[in-house]
């Protein structure tokens, strides 16, 4: 393909999609590389359209998605994120291990890279959260530019919550927050009435925001409530970034190509060749392209960075936010059943101050049936036999704390590429990460005074292994001067005149909130700042938001607050 497109994107996870459909909006031809693994197609159809409990009680086939058609549902160990992935979401780490060569480094992680069409995000829990002028501030993000552009991608994705709130600070293209469950209703008023006293200790609990779709769209499922949304793709309400794929192989500027796995990047006076191995030809081969944009993954476009400087670096450092999980039981649903139609996704979030950098503890609720009983059993300080049964009569008091703390770059904490001449890329990865253990244990401390001043009792706190969060950043971080392997402002790679990156590879800090939202938003700064750069107005892009849920988002949120979701 001997094609001089305007703009090159690598990468079609979220920070990429939203990338090219500002590009493309803008009126760039506009080219999108990826490897690209498509959903398994056995799981295609396979689901029926009812819901969690219908399918438990009737469904004489449901084991060949629970368990999934080789037993992938069936879990021996708690390794963090990586193993709670439902069967139809599996095809996110397929052959990661195949493209992405990794070796052991010296101590225990569990960072996740992905090869799949629209990456980790297949996967996400769609919090949308917004980050507060001064994680934006030390993250390096331009607090103006980054506040601007939230809006803009709730527009383009679907955002459910409550705004002008600690998780969604703005109020422009919000829906209002999904329908809660009963277990989390009882949560909430308990908060009620001990609001002034945990306010007092920094503690305040809020509806999460979702990047999920709430009201009717003619293109958009909206949440039907059937618990199924970590099982069932085709019906789900979820944001992921293959809509917005979807979307743009329509228009006439972009071209997307798969099964292209990006090796390095070369650059000369009037543009940018991509150098990639063809895994379906089993061939190499360039592309060419007046800019490029990196948005492979924190991880994957480090690796691409080192791939294109090999005599230059293969270390970077890198951040994660730690994370564990804690299962409490809330004393308010004793004989109580808990609502049959419900969302999987978090309902409630709670912001605790911590010490770290003076920023907080983010704690996302849970209730989660769907995830089976089998894995509930894990949240309990019990033998499996004597937990299954328990587990039967808790399931409806159960309530799982992802618990995640924010995080700075820590001297040790990095990944390096370490020659592998039999791997196309030549690289493979090498990663040490450590965190100080007190900060869990100070966490945990925090999180359990305050659960059960709501009536919620913890009875056990896992800590997961260093990457299991699945939130990184750091590899390339922003500098406000030239420094060889970091970010301008704007984006650009130090030492490049038309290499951008736009994931999160240049945010010097994570706060506890998820990151996503923020990348996205990012992303689409770093395009449009492009045109902004050339002085060039083309065309706008809000012509592509109206196919994407930026329609119903328009809806004023106090008029549909009380209306209920079709099922």
């Amino acid at each position: 393909m001997d094609i001089l497109f305007d703009c090159m994107v690598v990468g079609s996870g979220s920070s990429g999609v939203q990338a090219a459909q500002t590009l493309v909006g803008r009126g760039a031809r506009t080219l999108m590389l990826d490897i690209g693994e498509e959903k398994d197609p056995y799981y295609s159809g396979l689901v029926p359209n009812m819901d969690f409990s219908t399918l438990r009680c009737q469904d004489n086939a449901q084991h060949t998605y629970f368990l999934g058609k080789d037993f992938s549902g069936v879990i021996d160990t708690w390794t963090g994120a990586k193993n709670r992935i439902t069967p139809p979401l599996k095809f996110v780490e397929r052959n990661t291990d195949k493209y992405f060569p990794k070796t052991s480094g010296t101590c225990e992680v569990n960072f996740m890279e992905s090869a799949a069409l629209g990456g980790l995000a297949n996967a996400w829990g769609c919090g949308a959260f917004t980050f507060s002028e001064k994680a934006l501030r030390r993250t390096g993000l331009s607090v103006a530019d980054i506040r601007a552009a939230y809006p803009e991608i709730a527009c383009r994705i679907g955002v459910s919550g409550e705004p002008n709130s600690e998780g969604l600070a703005f109020n422009e293209c919000i829906q209002p927050p999904l329908k809660i469950d009963r277990n989390m209703a009882i949560i909430r008023e308990r908060y009620k009435k001990v609001a002034p006293r945990l306010n007092k200790q920094k503690c305040f609990l809020e509806r999460t925001p979702l990047a999920v779709q709430h009201l009717p769209h003619p293109r958009r499922q909206s949440e039907d409530y059937k618990d199924l949304d970590f099982w069932d793709l085709e019906h789900s309400a979820a944001y992921r970034p293959p809509l917005t794929l979807q979307l743009l192989k329509r228009q006439p500027g972009f071209t997307f190509l798969s099964r292209q796995q990006v090796l390095r990047f070369e650059e000369k006076p009037d543009e940018v060749c991509v150098h990639t191995y063809d895994l379906r030809e089993k061939r190499y081969r360039t592309f060419r392209a007046r800019r490029l944009i990196l948005a492979a993954s924190v991880i994957g476009t480090a690796r691409i960075v080192a791939g294109s400087f090999p005599d230059a670096v293969s270390a970077f450092p890198i951040i994660s936010t730690p994370y564990f999980y804690m299962a409490m039981l809330n004393l308010g649903m004793m004989c109580r059943q808990n609502s049959l139609w419900k969302s999987s996704y978090s309902q409630l979030s709670l912001y605790i101050d911590s010490d770290f950098e003076k920023d907080f503890i983010l704690l996302n609720m849970y209730t989660y049936r769907s995830l089976l009983l089998s894995r509930l059993v894990r949240e309990l300080n019990i033998g499996m036999k004597f937990g299954y049964e328990t587990v039967r009569f808790v399931k409806d008091m159960l309530v799982v704390g992802g618990v995640h703390l924010p995080e700075k770059h820590h001297p040790g904490n990095q990944l390096e590429f370490l020659p592998n001449p039999t791997h196309p890329s030549g690289l493979k990865l090498k990663i040490d990460y450590q965190i100080d253990p007190t900060r869990y244990r100070e966490a945990a401390r925090r999180v359990r005074k305050a659960m059960l001043a709501l009536h919620c009792v913890p009875v056990k706190k896992k800590i997961l292994e260093p990457g299991s969060g699945k939130h990184y950043a750091g590899t390339l971080p922003f500098s406000d001067r030239e420094k060889a392997f970091s970010l301008a402002p704007n984006g650009r790679l130090y030492g490049t005149r038309a290499v951008y990156v736009a994931d999160a590879s240049g945010f010097r800090y994570l706060s506890a909130k998820g990151p996503t939202f923020t990348i996205m938003a990012y992303a689409h700064t770093v395009a449009d700042g492009l045109f902004r750069e050339r002085a060039t107005v083309l065309t706008n892009d809000r012509s592509l938001n109206a196919d994407f849920g930026a329609e119903s988002a328009k809806e004023p949120v106090s008029v549909m607050a009380e209306k209920p979701s079709k099922r």
